[in-house]
Formats: C-alpha cells, sequence, structure tokens
C-alpha cells in the first residue's frame, strides 16, 4: 500500500516544478506553503500506476494556489488544493 503522506509529498513537489517551470524563475526560490481539502479516495496498490496533473487556480504576492489530483487507472484516488510560496 502507499501511504497518503508520500502521495501528498508527490503533489507538493509537482507543485513547486509546476510554479517554477511556468514563471520561468529558476533563481528564485519556491517552497511547499500548504495543502487544504485533501481528500484520500481509495488505496493505492503494488503495480498500481499513478497520474499526477495540476492545475494553476490563482497567484496572488507570489502565493500558489493549484488543484492537485492523482487517479489511477481514471479513477481518482487523491485531490485537494495546494500552495507554493516564492522566497525572494
Amino acid at each position: 500500500v502507499f501511504p497518503g503522506v508520500l502521495m501528498l509529498e508527490a503533489l507538493a513537489q509537482l507543485g513547486v516544478i509546476y510554479a517554477k517551470m511556468e514563471t520561468k524563475l529558476f533563481d528564485v526560490l519556491v517552497v511547499f506553503a500548504g495543502a487544504e481539502d485533501i481528500k484520500f479516495r481509495r488505496v493505492v496498490l503494488p503495480g498500481d500506476v499513478m497520474e499526477m496533473r495540476m492545475d494553476y487556480i490563482a497567484r496572488k504576492l507570489g502565493v500558489w494556489k493549484m488543484q492537485g489530483t492523482i487517479t489511477v487507472g481514471g479513477k481518482p484516488v487523491m485531490d485537494g488544493i495546494l500552495k507554493a510560496a516564492e522566497m525572494r
């Protein structure tokens, strides 16, 4: 079984990479800043292939808000809102 906390960590890292790629701010440190409304919908078992998706919601004062989703076989496994912050 793949632990939920590791799924959240994977989405957090994807969110930081997404923010850096969108802004092309490769010299700015971007860090995970929080998570809201995280829902774990089913168990991920050995052999399952997780697909992660990150969608932009908003960016205000250097804080990014994104909708993260993990699916297995097209079925939702985990979703929620993640935040990343630019550290200047």
